[in-house]
């Protein structure tokens, strides 16, 4: 049931002789993360990859001491929420954010770019890219795409919304995300 389901959930352990414990709350489903595929040494993204990896966690690459790649993440953003969401995306290079109308990659529009480099985890920040306002409904999936480029230098990438009860998240948890289908 835990991972069938999206919701909040803790872990509760009891053993005879012992007291029992409750873990923190914590948060499942309905996704399980976004595509990473790398480029090293070109910009073409239609050539075969050189690595890729799922990300998990969260729609952030940490800092690393990276040059001379092209990345692309990729897959269906789940809408927890109907009405109004904003996006900022941060990045060490130069990096574009699009999101499609459904789930479909033929659907997607480019929603924001970043041209110029910004800090890790720095909101806000004069070169960070904000979107403007897109409505999406609950429920629904939209394909979601991120091209990345770090021609030299230490690379990051960040990116954070705001929903449309007002809250916001830094950066988006990844599993308001479902993996590309094959």
């Amino acid at each position: 049931k835990l991972f069938g389901a999206a919701g909040k959930y803790k872990f509760l352990a009891t053993a005879q002789g012992l007291r029992g414990a409750t873990s923190p709350a914590f948060h499942a489903g309905p996704g399980n993360g976004l595509l990473r595929e790398c480029w090293i040494g070109q910009s073409d993204i239609s050539a075969a990859r050189d690595a890729s990896e799922i990300l998990g966690q969260a729609l952030e690459m940490p800092v690393v001491l990276a040059t001379n790649f092209s990345a692309r993440i990729s897959g269906e953003l789940i809408a927890p929420q109907s009405g109004e969401y904003k996006f900022w995306l941060a990045a060490g290079g130069t990096a574009e954010l699009w999101l499609g109308a459904d789930a479909s990659p033929a659907s997607k529009t480019k929603l924001v770019a970043v041209t110029a480099k910004t800090p890790y985890r720095k909101w806000p920040h004069i070169n960070e890219a904000e979107s403007p306002t897109v409505s999406l409904q609950a429920g629904q999936r939209y394909y979601f795409e991120i091209h990345q480029a770090q021609p030299n230098g230490s690379t990051q990438l960040a990116v954070r919304w705001q929903l449309p009860d007002g809250r916001e998240e830094r950066p988006i948890p990844a599993f308001h995300f479902e993996l590309p289908k094959p």
